[in-house]
């Protein structure tokens, strides 16, 4: 409810708000701060029936894993919040609004991001309540070899950039962990048919790992992101990323609400034609507000966006294009992750009837 306070008040600039600080902002906060104080009173209250009955029996254990797990989620809530409210707490304390862009977020999310990550894959490494030395390192010999194996190969073949190796050599090590677990004591057909028969709570939890690391994949092409803008004469080519846009032309765009033009551009990967591209620019009467249609050539391994940020009486066209590697594994990571839930969460029959797992 804060987010939703924060990006449609405009307390906070949000491309997403639509009424201004006032009335409305005050009316909105007044409703976030009374659902705030009722959860703490209700919080409050039931204390005594939340607090834990047992104590952790040793920190090299499974459930200690999943405690740091909450720290690691807490501190991200505490980086996010701090870095989305700062422009409000300087304005209010200096009378100057001060943004914090992505560095900031990178700077102090990057690390906790990590340690999140390899919380992922070792927690199925690690046995409840307590665990020995000697079966950690035995758990941990497969995983942490192809995660040094993997960072060796981006070291030696691909942009030296700490973050990148990090996120990916920690993505190879929770699909170690995972496949490691998936197969230990039983082959991979035996695996998937207990999966939907009895073991669902298991497999379903590593289905919804192996999204995490997909997610994390795709955050990860956030690092290697290409924003450029070029003006381009009708019939000139523009050559960037390994494409090739080639601008045709523009033509004016009428309707009853707005008008604008779109442009018609060709695109060219590995001097392979792509497709047609229209990106749209208009003007709408009675908001007399502009707004952009992008057009997006999206694939597996990346999105081509380009905009048409504006066109000269000569035809001449400003264009501004967007390469954006990996950005479909997020959602790809999103579909298992729903897929994952849904496995652990299915009624798959396997249960007697006072709710246990058949054995």
């Amino acid at each position: 409810m804060l987010g939703t306070f924060l990006t449609r008040s405009g307390v906070v600039q949000s491309v997403h708000s639509f009424a201004n600080a006032g009335w409305f902002g005050m009316l909105f906060l007044g409703y976030v701060a009374t659902l705030a104080l009722g959860y703490a009173a209700l919080l409050l209250r039931r204390v005594p029936e939340l607090r834990s009955q047992t104590r952790l029996d040793s920190l090299l254990s499974r459930e200690a894993a999943f405690l740091l797990n909450n720290y690691a989620f807490m501190a991200l809530l505490s980086i996010v919040f701090y870095g989305t409210l700062y422009p409000v707490f300087s304005e209010a304390i200096t009378g100057t609004k001060v943004q914090i862009g992505p560095p900031f977020f990178q700077r102090y999310a990057g690390p906790v991001a990590i340690f999140l990550l390899f919380l992922t894959g070792v927690g199925p490494l690690i046995a409840w309540r307590r665990a020995t030395w000697v079966n950690v390192r035995k758990s941990f010999i497969w995983p942490a070899s192809v995660a040094v194996v993997t960072a060796g190969a981006l070291y030696a073949f691909a942009p030296r950039r700490f973050y990148p190796i990090a996120f990916l050599s920690l993505c190879a090590f929770v699909v170690a962990t995972i496949g490691e677990e998936y197969c230990r004591g039983e082959n991979p057909v035996v695996a998937v048919i207990e999966l939907v028969r009895r073991n669902q709570r298991r497999y379903g939890g590593y289905v919804v790992h192996l999204a995490v690391v997909l997610m994390f994949v795709g955050f990860v092409g956030a690092v290697f992101n290409l924003e450029e803008t070029k003006i381009l004469a009708p019939g000139e080519k523009w050559e960037l990323a390994g494409y090739t846009v080639e601008y045709r032309q523009a033509r004016p765009v009428s309707h009853p609400h707005y008008a604008g033009a779109v442009a018609r551009l060709a695109l060219y990967e590995g001097g392979k034609p792509i497709g047609m591209l229209l990106p749209e620019k208009r003007m709408y009467f009675q908001q007399e507000q502009p707004t952009t249609i992008p057009a997006v050539s999206s694939g597996v391994s990346e999105d081509f966006y380009v905009i048409l940020a504006g066109l000269e009486p000569d035809q001449r066209a400003a264009l501004k294009v967007y390469v954006n590697p990996l950005v479909n594994w997020i959602w790809i990571g999103g579909f298992v992750f729903v897929f994952g839930n849904t496995l652990l969460l299915w009624p798959f029959g396997g249960r007697d009837k006072t709710g246990r797992e058949a054995d």
